[in-house]
């Protein structure tokens, strides 16, 4: 069945979504319109140069492409395949930990997905860190665990009651731990209830393959605000592809829910997936920004303004408070800051 683009694409973005999931391959003619720089700056700004080098070599058309941007590309996935070995090492030692101490816990995000073995290779997927979900109650014993084990965060909340806490960091690994001890912030908390969990072919504990798949989703629409900004990520949604056997596996009640609804909004929109929604009202406003959003550069700039206060809005509160009566957290703002002016000294200079 033929996909439905619902707004107009980019030439750019017709040949992302024609590496990342299927259809014909380019031809020639088409490959010359595309602007590669422009080509770079979306797959890179949506975490995807390796996949997208994968894919290409997959498909057989990286020859295609100029010879310059086929060996950018085979660099970065060079780089971001050693960075994965590394990954799975740590990942294993951290799992080894916990199940000593015999400590509940449950490998989250890039982590999980990546230990799933969904990806054909293992330096496809980029990863900034490694996501561990515990529980709430022994949040302490476990922030002591990775303490005894050289783990440490550079300050912790006193009065913000966040579901992530501060990353921690271990001099002799590459990665940093992002200790998750709920799902989402607790305006959320209640949206979603683990089933069960797994045990991957790597011995890695992670959640059911259904609950991945929702929880892929959300936490886009949520913690990283998509449902918000009305944006997407083609990194999030392959992984909800591959996750859901190209969308194959997408549950139908999910359209009860506007986080999972406005999701697939999005993937019909860019003619990714072709589940037709119903054109009622809520959709037919969701398009409308969307397309206005996707096509005209000011009315973006503001969108995202009114995005950004909102967000800056709903964490003010938390962060002043921390700022003004947490002194770890203060001296790493303050730091933070300094850095910022610092590089924008530099850049003027």
């Amino acid at each position: 069945q033929k996909k439905i683009v619902a707004i107009n694409l980019t030439n750019e973005e017709k040949f992302i979504i024609k590496i990342l999931f299927g259809g014909e391959p380019p031809e020639g003619k088409f490959l010359k319109k595309i602007n590669y720089d422009q080509f770079v700056k979306i797959t890179s700004s949506h975490l995807i140069i390796p996949l997208i080098y994968s894919n290409l070599k997959q498909k057989k058309i990286l020859n295609n492409i100029p010879k310059k941007l086929s060996g950018f590309l085979k660099y970065i996935y060079d780089e971001n395949y050693k960075r994965n070995e590394i990954l799975e090492i740590e990942i294993t030692k951290i799992s080894k930990i916990f199940k000593k101490e015999k400590k509940n816990h449950l490998f989250l995000k890039g982590s999980a997905i990546l230990s799933r073995g969904l990806y054909k290779n293992k330096g496809s997927r980029m990863i900034g860190d490694i996501d561990l979900l515990v529980d709430l109650t022994e949040k302490e014993k476990i922030i002591k665990l990775l303490n005894e084990n050289n783990f440490h965060s550079k300050y912790n909340y006193k009065f913000w009651k966040a579901n992530v806490e501060p990353n921690f960091t271990n001099p002799n690994y590459l990665f940093a731990i992002d200790l998750h001890t709920k799902l989402f912030p607790n305006y959320y908390s209640e949206l979603m209830k683990l089933n069960r969990s797994e045990t991957t072919s790597k011995n890695l504990e992670v959640m059911s393959l259904e609950d991945e798949i929702k929880y892929s989703i959300l936490n886009y629409q949520i913690s990283d605000f998509g449902y918000l900004k009305c944006s997407y990520s083609y990194r999030k949604i392959y992984d909800v592809y591959l996750l859901s056997d190209g969308f194959r596996n997408l549950q139908s009640e999910m359209f009860e829910m506007k986080f999972y609804r406005e999701f697939i909004w999005t993937m019909y929109l860019l003619g990714i997936c072709d589940i037709n929604p119903k054109n009622n009202l809520n959709f037919l406003f969701f398009k409308t920004r969307f397309y206005y959003k996707f096509n005209f550069r000011l009315y973006r700039q503001f969108d995202n303004l009114i995005c950004k206060i909102i967000i800056f809005g709903g964490r003010f509160y938390f962060k002043f408070f921390e700022f003004l009566l947490n002194k770890d957290y203060r001296k790493f703002s303050l730091q933070k800051i300094k850095k910022k002016l610092n590089s924008i000294f530099f850049q003027e200079i």
